[in-house]
C-alpha cells in the first residue's frame, strides 16, 4: 500500500490530500481534510469502448452521512435515504464545474463518488467537494481540456475573504462560489445583498487568482503520485453529409418565430432527409443536421445580430403581467416572457408549526422560508413522468430561492413561514428567472412588506476565435446551440443572486462585464413593467390568510402561560382558536383565521404574564361573596380580595346589597402584602359599578 499526501495553505486553512489508503479498486480517489472537516471523492469510468454513448454519461452523487456530524439519522429506517435538497445541488455544482473540462468526443461514462467522513461545523464543505473531486480526476489519468477547482468568496468590511467560514459568511454581502481554470471562470453561483456590478466582477477576478493556487497544488499532487496518462483511443470521425441543397429550407425554418411551429418544420425535413436513408447512416446525418442548425443559428447572431425569433441581441421578448389571479391563494402573480410562463402563488404559515423541519448530518433547524419550482414535461409540449422533484427543479428553485431572499423583511417583524410555489406552464427559456419575477410580484400581492421588486433575466452568449455576441433573454434553443448560461437577478439597486455556466473552456473579464451590463438593461426594462403591475405590497394580508401577532414576555413568566401539564396554554388556544408557539427568549406568537382572536388571546397572554402592581386599575369579576368581602377574579390570573369596607365611604350595612356574584366592575390595587395577597379598593374610583 503506497499512500501519497500533500498539503497547502490558503487564506485561513491547512488542505490536505492524501491517496491510496482508501478506494485503491477505484480509478482515483482523494480525501482532503481541513480542520475536522473530512470530505472523500472516489472516481470511476468505463473502458469499454465498444459501447457508443450517444451523449457523456457523467453522473455525481454527493452524500452527506450522519454519522459526519455526530448523529443518528431521523426516521424509522435510521439510516440515510433520499439526498436532500443540499446534498442535490452539491452534487450539480460538482457536476457544472467538471463537466465542461471533458474532451468533446469522449463519451464513457464516469461516476464521481463524493460524501462526508466528518463534519466541521464552521467549514461549508462544497469546496472541499471539488477539490476532492477534482484532485480525485487528475488521478485518473485521462485527458482533459483543462483542469478545474473551486473557492467561496466572501466580502467583509469591503475586504474580500477567500473561503470564509460560515460564521464570517453571515457577515458577508457576498457569498460567491467560482470555479475555474487557470485561465478562465467556468461556473458561478452567487447570492449577494443588492451588490453592484463592479463589485461582482472584483470578487470573480479574486477568487480566480486562488483558483490558480489550487490547481497548481493539485498538479503537484498528482506529479507525487506518479500517475500514468490514459491513452484514448482515436475519436471516431463521423463523416458529414452533403446537406447544400437543404439550407435554404434549413433557413426558412429557423425564420419562424413560434417555437412549435419552428420545430415541426425542422423535424418535418429531418424527416424528409431521412426518408431513403440506410439505417447505418441515420446517427451520421443527425449529427450533420444538428451541426448546420447551429452552423446558421451562430452565424445569424454574430454576423447578422439576428436571433432565430427575429429579434435583436439586446430585445426583451414580450412580457404580460396579471397579479391576484388565483382567488383563494394569499398571493398569486403571471409571469409571461414570450413563451415562458410561471404561475406562482405565495401561501402564509405560522411561523413555527408551517416551517420546514431540515434534519441533517450538521443538525437539525427550521426553514421559514420555502420556494419550490415545478417543470412538468407538458410546459415543453413533451410526454415525461411526474412525480418527486428531479435534480434540475431544486436547483432552479434554489436559484431563485437565493434571488428573492435578502429582500425578505426580518422575521421578528413579519412572523410567518413564507412558501412560494412556481408552476412553469410554458417553457422556452429561463423559466428559473421568470420565477424570481413572478414570486416578487405574488410577495407584493400577498402584502409581504418587501421594499422593492427582484427581477431576474438570463443572458447567453455565442463566441469563436474572433468574435463574440451577448443575448439578452435567450430562448431554450439559444442556451443548447450557445455557449453560456448565465442567469442575473437584482432590484434597482443591485445584484441578488446569479449563475453562470460555460459550455467552452471558460471567459475572461471582458465578456463577463459585457454581459452584466447587458443584463442590467434588460433588467431595468423587466422591473419598470413589474412596478407598473404592482409597486408596493397591499397594505393587508389577505383574508384568508393567519393572523399572527407577536408579544414579549419575561422568559421566567412561560411557565405561568403554559401551566401544570399545559392545561393553560390549552384552554387558551381552546377559547380563542389560536396556535401558540413559545420561544426560550418569551417571544410568544399567536396565529388565528381571524384577527380579532389572535389580538383576544394576546391580551390574555400579557394580563397573565404582567406583575400587579399597588395603584393599577383592572376589570374584574366577582367570584365569591362573603359577610364581610368578596373575592374578585383579575384579568391577570389572580384574585384579589375587596374588603366590605373598602367598597364605599359610607358605611355599608349587608354586602349583597352592593355586590352580586357574577358582577363585572372597575377595582384599583390598595396594597399587596408580604404573602403577595392582593387588597383590592372601590373608594379611590371615580365611579363604581
Amino acid at each position: 500500500m503506497s499512500v501519497t499526501t500533500h498539503s497547502f495553505d490558503l487564506g485561513s486553512h491547512t488542505y490536505h490530500l492524501e491517496t491510496g489508503y482508501f478506494a485503491n479498486q477505484a480509478d482515483g480517489s482523494v480525501l482532503v481534510t481541513v480542520n475536522d472537516c473530512q470530505i472523500f471523492s472516489a472516481v470511476v469510468w468505463d473502458k469499454n469502448f465498444k459501447t457508443i454513448n450517444p451523449f457523456f454519461p457523467l453522473r455525481v452523487d454527493y452524500t452527506d452521512k450522519y454519522y459526519a456530524g455526530g448523529r443518528m439519522p431521523g426516521g424509522f429506517l435510521k439510516r440515510e435515504g433520499k439526498p436532500s435538497d443540499a446534498e442535490v445541488i452539491r452534487s450539480r455544482l460538482i457536476d457544472r464545474s467538471i463537466r465542461p473540462t471533458f474532451l468533446d468526443h469522449f463519451n464513457q461514462e464516469v461516476q464521481v463518488t463524493c460524501q462526508s467522513f466528518s463534519l466541521d461545523p464552521t467549514i461549508e464543505t462544497d469546496v472541499i467537494a471539488l477539490l476532492s473531486s477534482s484532485a480525485s480526476l487528475a488521478l485518473t489519468g485521462l485527458p482533459l481540456k483543462t483542469r478545474v477547482a473551486g473557492v467561496r468568496v466572501g466580502l467583509i468590511d469591503k475586504t474580500f475573504v477567500i473561503n470564509p467560514t460560515k460564521a464570517e459568511i453571515e457577515q458577508s454581502s457576498i457569498d460567491l462560489f467560482i470555479t475555474g481554470s487557470k485561465e478562465n471562470v467556468v461556473m458561478v453561483e452567487a447570492i449577494a445583498s443588492q451588490v453592484d456590478e463592479k463589485t461582482i466582477l472584483d470578487a470573480i477576478e479574486f477568487g480566480q487568482k486562488n483558483i490558480k493556487t489550487i490547481i497548481d497544488e493539485i498538479e503537484k499532487f498528482a506529479k507525487k503520485a506518479n500517475i500514468k496518462p490514459v491513452e484514448l483511443p482515436e475519436p471516431t470521425v463521423t463523416k458529414d453529409v452533403d446537406l447544400k441543397k437543404y439550407e435554404k429550407k434549413i433557413q426558412t425554418a429557423l425564420s419562424i418565430t413560434t417555437k412549435a411551429e419552428r420545430n415541426s418544420a425542422l423535424s418535418d425535413i429531418e424527416k424528409e432527409i431521412l426518408e431513403n436513408t440506410k439505417e447505418d447512416e441515420i446517427d451520421a446525418i443527425k449529427e450533420s443536421i444538428y451541426k448546420l442548425i447551429k452552423d446558421k443559428v451562430r452565424v445569424m447572431v454574430l454576423k447578422d445580430k439576428i436571433r432565430i425569433d427575429g429579434r435583436d441581441l439586446k430585445t426583451v421578448r414580450p412580457i404580460d403581467i396579471k397579479v391576484g389571479y388565483l382567488k383563494r391563494t394569499h398571493g398569486s402573480a403571471v409571469f409571461k416572457r414570450g413563451e415562458t410562463t410561471s404561475l406562482t402563488t405565495l401561501t402564509l404559515g405560522s411561523s413555527e408549526r408551517d416551517a420546514q423541519i431540515i434534519d441533517d448530518a450538521n443538525g437539525e433547524y427550521k426553514d421559514k422560508f420555502l420556494l419550490h419550482y415545478n417543470f412538468p414535461p407538458f410546459c415543453t409540449g413533451e410526454c415525461g413522468f411526474v412525480g418527486s422533484p428531479k435534480r434540475r427543479e431544486i436547483g432552479h428553485g434554489n436559484l431563485a430561492k437565493k434571488a428573492i431572499k435578502p429582500l425578505l423583511p426580518d422575521h421578528s417583524n413579519f412572523p410567518y413561514t413564507i412558501r412560494l410555489v412556481s408552476e412553469i406552464l410554458d417553457s422556452n427559456g429561463s423559466s428559473s428567472m421568470a420565477t424570481v419575477c413572478a414570486s416578487s410580484l405574488s410577495l407584493m400581492d400577498a402584502g409581504v412588506p418587501i421594499n422593492e421588486h427582484v427581477a431576474g433575466i438570463a443572458m447567453g452568449l455565442v463566441k469563436d476565435d474572433k468574435e463574440f455576441s451577448i443575448l439578452t433573454d435567450i430562448l431554450g434553443d439559444e442556451d443548447h446551440l450557445g455557449d453560456m448560461d448565465f442567469k442575473v437577478a437584482g432590484t434597482k439597486s443591485g445584484i441578488t443572486a446569479l449563475q453562470m455556466d460555460i459550455k467552452i473552456e471558460g471567459i475572461d473579464r471582458s465578456i463577463m462585464d459585457a454581459a452584466l451590463t447587458q443584463a442590467k438593461e434588460g433588467r431595468l426594462h423587466i422591473l419598470k413593467l413589474m412596478d407598473q403591475a404592482i409597486q408596493s405590497p397591499r397594505k393587508e394580508i389577505s383574508q384568508f390568510a393567519p393572523r399572527i401577532v407577536t408579544l414579549k414576555i419575561n422568559p421566567n413568566k412561560i411557565k405561568i402561560v403554559i401551566g401544570k401539564g399545559g392545561a393553560t396554554i390549552k384552554e387558551i388556544t381552546e377559547k380563542y382558536g389560536v396556535d401558540i408557539d413559545i420561544d426560550d427568549t418569551g417571544l410568544v406568537k399567536i396565529s388565528s383565521k381571524i384577527g380579532k382572536d389572535a389580538e383576544d388571546a394576546k391580551q390574555h397572554i400579557s394580563n397573565i404574564t404582567t406583575d400587579v402592581e399597588v395603584g393599577q386599575i383592572y376589570h374584574g369579576k366577582v367570584s365569591k361573596i362573603l359577610e364581610f368581602g368578596a373575592f374578585i377574579q383579575l384579568p391577570v390570573g389572580k384574585d384579589g380580595f375587596l374588603h366590605i369596607s373598602q367598597i364605599s365611604e359610607e358605611h355599608v350595612y349587608d354586602i349583597n346589597d352592593k355586590l352580586k356574584a357574577g358582577q363585572e366592575l372597575e377595582v384599583k390595587v390598595a396594597e399587596i402584602d408580604r404573602q403577595n395577597r392582593i387588597k383590592l379598593t372601590l373608594k379611590d374610583l371615580a365611579t363604581t359599578n
